[in-house]
């Protein structure tokens, strides 16, 4: 990969604002409670938040969102991680490129099933202004149900590995793919280049049903943000979603960021809101993973 595409997103990105993190809401079964929370970071600044499940309930699924997100106005969210600390614990991670506050929403979606996932991971070397694909494998019959994504070490002077993309990869698998931007300069004279991270995290669980998988892609523009809904078939809810930032590679380089990835509407859909972070447009896709609406085994609340 070219070091001037690398370096075109990294100018674009410092365009606007791109704030931290906040802790985060999560949606369990009826009788069952919930948690909701935020947080704002300062410019230039890296933070996190946990999101916690109700007693008795895990985490099946998660999702972000930046509410205010607008690159005329100098304010955005990017998320840089979403993993689980523990069955019940939801962490989200942000970094603040720019030069005013701002807010990023953390969900944590939790059912009595969550407390039986098994976590599988794989981390990847991210190469400067390059891009990588770590995909994690859920064991045995396992099916991967839901998926996060991490990028350790990010830091203003060293790696900047963007999550560009985080959805199923088959039954049992959890793709994420990320783009390094290598680094930037500290005051001195020469741009500074930094290898980095990406991590993959499949939540796996045994005996789970099995998922139906419903995909829209549209095109995202620069300087606005796309939403687009994926809706699951009648008689089935959004267990869970993923997003898939289209990253290709070349002279002329196209990707998109995701902004929001959450549960939305009556349970039936997920909705992903995007914006090019190259200098054109870029395409994005969406994804809903579905499942029975009365299956006892994993039920989520609307």
């Amino acid at each position: 990969m070219k070091q001037s595409s690398g370096n075109r997103i990294a100018r674009w990105l410092g365009a606007f604002a791109v704030v931290g993190l906040v802790a985060g809401s999560s949606f369990a079964l009826a009788r069952e409670g919930s948690s909701s929370g935020k947080a704002m970071i300062a410019p230039q600044a890296i933070g996190s938040a946990t999101a916690s499940c109700p007693k008795g309930t895990g985490i099946v699924a998660s999702g972000f969102a930046s509410p205010r997100f607008s690159p005329k106005n100098n304010r955005g969210v990017a998320r840089i991680s979403s993993k689980l600390l523990d069955k019940r614990r939801l962490e989200t991670g942000g970094f603040n490129f720019g030069s005013r506050p701002g807010e990023l929403d953390s969900l944590a979606y939790c059912a009595k099933a969550g407390l039986s996932i098994r976590v599988a991971t794989q981390k990847v070397f991210v190469a400067p202004h390059s891009a990588a694909v770590a995909v994690a494998t859920c064991r045995g019959t396992s099916q991967a149900i839901s998926g996060g994504f991490a990028s350790p070490g990010f830091s203003l002077k060293g790696p900047q590995v963007l999550v560009l993309t985080s959805k199923r990869n088959g039954r049992n698998k959890w793709r994420v793919e990320g783009f390094n931007m290598g680094g930037n300069n500290d005051g001195g004279s020469a741009q500074q280049d930094f290898p980095g991270t990406l991590v993959a995290y499949a939540y796996c669980l045994q005996a789970a049903p099995e998922l139906v998988t419903r995909k829209k892609r549209v095109t995202a523009g620069q300087g606005a943000v796309k939403a687009v809904t994926v809706t699951c078939p009648t008689g089935m809810k959004a267990l869970s979603g993923g997003f898939d930032g289209n990253v290709y590679l070349s002279a002329n380089m196209a990707a998109a960021g995701a902004i929001a990835s959450k549960r939305v509407g009556n349970g039936r859909d997920w909705r992903i809101s995007a914006i090019s972070i190259s200098e054109r447009s870029a395409k994005v896709s969406a994804y809903a993973y579905c499942m029975p609406r009365f299956d006892s085994r994993v039920r989520i609340a609307t």
